[in-house]
Formats: structure tokens, sequence, C-alpha cells
């Protein structure tokens, strides 16, 4: 039995960089079992295929955020430090697992199966998380009435997840330091909440 949850967690680990840097296309089973040095029969075995282990690759990576989200759900923060909370975590969670945004990337421009069965599943579920958080924000006066959630949902995401998705080229004209990610996340937040917090009491 253990023999058999490391060679599923092997594949699943050599799987994940493969399938982000290449596509799923281009990825073949004899080159993912190469790289995890086991049978490639074993894919057959645990996955059902090359397509069920791309599958397992992006609901771990997913994973990931879902645990993320369900901390801050129990959590006792307000809407506001429950949103900087949340995009200081999903900074960390991006610089140290990589793969998460060149999968949905991927997907984006060469959309497999996975596309409907997990992308659009998985980021419906972040949306809606973050669209409540700023309802909440509005309902109770600590953000503005007059904005539209799923819209501010879709900055704050594309706010933190294209600065690492553009590092590679930004790298090239703009000088890197150790906290740079960090200053990055640090000073993107504070524009945004300037611009989404509630100035004004008396319209609350």
């Amino acid at each position: 039995m253990e023999k058999d949850l490391a060679s599923r967690d092997k594949l699943l680990e050599v799987a994940a960089p493969l399938f982000a840097m290449k596509g799923y296309a281009a990825v073949s089973i004899r080159e993912i079992a190469a790289a995890a040095g086991i049978n490639s029969a074993l894919i057959s075995y645990h996955f059902g295929g090359k397509s069920g282990l791309y599958t397992a690759v992006l609901e771990k990576e997913f994973t990931r955020v879902r645990i993320m989200i369900d901390e801050l759900k129990q959590s006792r923060m307000g809407p506001r430090e429950c949103l900087r909370t949340y995009a200081e975590r999903l900074g960390r969670l991006h610089s140290t697992s990589p793969y998460l945004l060149r999968l949905v990337t991927s997907e984006l421009t060469t959309p497999t199966d996975c596309f409907e069965a997990v992308i659009k599943k998985r980021i419906s579920a972040i949306a809606g998380f973050l669209m409540g958080v700023i309802e909440e924000g509005m309902k109770i006066g600590e953000f503005r009435r007059d904005v539209d959630a799923g819209n501010v949902a879709h900055a704050l995401a594309g706010m933190i997840n294209f600065y690492f998705i553009s590092t590679p080229i930004v790298r090239g004209f703009m000088p890197d330091s150790d906290n740079r990610t960090e200053s990055y996340i640090t000073q993107a937040l504070a524009i945004f909440m300037e611009g989404l917090e509630q100035k004004n009491p008396m319209n609350r």
C-alpha cells in the first residue's frame, strides 16, 4: 500500500511541472514515467491514463487554494482583513507553487476537457468566495456600494495573478530584489483597497 501511494505521489509530483511547462498535449506517458522513474503502466493503474493523471494534477493544485479559502471562512476576519489576507496568502502560494497559474493559462489558450470539468468549476468557487466577502463589506459599510462585486473580485484576482504570469518578462527591464514580490503585493493591495474602501461614513 505504501509503495502504491509513493508511486502515485511521485507521478503527481513530476507531472505537474511537465504539464505546466509544455501543455497537456505535448507531454507523453513515456516522458512522465521516465521522469518519475517508474513503469508507465502505473499511470493507468493509478489514474486510468494520462487524462486522469492530468485531472488529478489540476485538482491537487486547486486544493491548495481551497484549503486557504476554507481557513479564511473559518476565521473571524472582517471583509477588509479577509481580502488582504487572501491576496497575501495567494501571493505566497504562487511563489512556492508556481504550476497552478501556468496550468490555468494553458487551459485558457488550449482548453482540454478539464476546462469545463475542473478549471471553470474551481475558479467559480473562488470567485463566489471573493464576491461574498466583497458583498459583506458593502453591506456593513466597509466597502463602497457603487461597485460591482464581480468586477471587484475579477480585478483583485487579475492584480495578483497577472503579476506572477508576467514576472519572467518584467525581470528583463525591472530591477530585481529579494523582497520584490512582497513589495508588489503590499503596494498593489494598498492602491486596490484605497479605491474600494468606503470613505464617507454617512454613506454606510
